[in-house]
């Protein structure tokens, strides 16, 4: 049935189909800055967009010339398009090395253009470069670390290992005399585009819910995130104390929190600059985190103050989770800043089922603020009291230094 498909219509409407993903590409970079993948997308679909132009217009005017550069500016652009696959998958797109294959390429196909071999050297050229530029695009999208993208990927995996098979059974069954004029029209020719439209079709669909879905997270993350250090921030610590509270009261377990706060730190904003500040904010938010398991919650409280919260974790246990933090910070170095830096911490645990998560923090910031007057660079920890028990008194508290 393909048979009486005319290929030069194939190829424009493949052109035309390449050049509006292009475009709409180029959009959604626009609306969407940190999207430097779907720049890479565009620019690939632009390339090969024209490259199948080139093919067309080679009928009329020198069809050698112009379907050698076809060639070249479809590898081209099949090459940014893995670039594009890599970033979104988490990897660090070979630009040096591709680069160089390309220009390895462009050297090949040259030599088979001075030669007069262009139509079916061009065709195995073109398979050898799909099946590097592709095969790095599977092997991105299968490595991937991201889960929340993984049964997205793996589909764009899919549809690049069936876009190769397509090249291949293309290169095996056609005659020479189809592989030396891309514009003949035969079954080989039509089969392998039309499977090519569909496949380029499905993929960058593919590729703009991937864009959507990552677009949808960075909102969420913006939404819960503190955007220096990465904790969470108070709004979203609330809609996790509240879920953590209500589970901690059916199943009678204990939550603590800890109230960090970084020492001197306006002496080190005055002294070294507010850049340096972040940097020690960066570093600290890091470090706690470092120290906790997956259930705990790391939130940036106000200024340099953060809140750890410890669900299934009584007062005894909250005091070592401290310690460990304490020192842990006290024997960073950071080469911006040429002193070390220290943390005052304070930990309470919760008290009945009555108690309030705003209660609870208030009682590990009383800890805090006593941490700070016995000396700063330790760890004071309030003994379960009553309520009708002075807070926090010389009897009622320990030190951990």
């Amino acid at each position: 049935m393909f048979v009486n498909l005319d290929v030069r219509t194939i190829y424009l409407v493949l052109a035309v189909l390449s050049i509006t993903q292009a475009l709409l590409m180029f959009y959604v970079r626009q609306v969407h800055n940190n999207s430097s993948y779907v720049a890479e997308w565009a620019r690939g679909n632009a390339l090969v967009a024209l490259g199948l132009c080139l093919v067309v217009v080679s009928e009329i005017v020198a069809p050698a010339l112009l379907s050698t550069l076809s060639y070249l500016l479809i590898i081209w652009g099949t090459m940014h398009i893995a670039f594009g696959v890599a970033l979104v998958s988490g990897k660090r797109p070979m630009r040096r090395l591709f680069q160089i294959i390309c220009g390895i390429f462009y050297l090949a196909y040259l030599l088979a253009y001075v030669v007069g071999m262009q139509g079916v050297g061009g065709i195995v050229l073109f398979t050898i470069a799909a099946s590097i530029f592709y095969g790095y695009s599977i092997y991105c999208c299968y490595t991937a670390q991201r889960d929340e993208l993984r049964a997205s990927l793996l589909l764009v995996a899919v549809m690049s290992g069936a876009y190769l098979i397509s090249v291949y059974i293309h290169l095996l069954g056609a005659s020479p005399a189809d592989l030396s004029n891309p514009l003949q029209n035969s079954m080989w020719h039509s089969g392998a585009l039309i499977v090519n439209m569909v496949l380029s079709f499905a993929q960058t669909f593919m590729l703009l819910v991937i864009t959507s879905h990552r677009l949808q997270m960075e909102l969420k993350q913006q939404a819960t995130r503190d955007p220096l250090t990465n904790a969470f921030n108070r709004r979203a610590l609330a809609k996790m104390a509240e879920r953590d509270i209500a589970r901690s009261n059916r199943r009678g377990t204990l939550i603590s929190v800890l109230m960090i706060d970084a020492d001197h730190f306006k002496n080190i904003n005055d002294t070294f600059g507010h850049t340096i500040g972040d940097a020690v904010l960066v570093a600290m938010a890091n470090k706690i985190q470092a120290g906790l398991r997956i259930e705990d919650i790391l939130a940036r409280y106000g200024g340099e103050e953060f809140l750890v919260m410890l669900p299934d974790t009584s007062l005894k246990h909250a005091c070592e989770v401290a310690e460990r933090i304490r020192a842990a910070i006290a024997d960073m170095a950071l080469p911006e800043l040429p002193r070390q830096f220290s943390v005052s911490i304070g930990v309470a645990e919760r008290q009945g089922v009555q108690q309030s998560f705003e209660e609870l923090v208030a009682k590990a910031d009383q800890a805090l603020y006593q941490a700070k007057n016995n000396g700063r660079n330790q760890v004071f920890a309030g003994k379960p009291i009553s309520a009708a028990v002075p807070e926090y008194s010389d009897e009622e508290g320990v030190a951990l230094a």
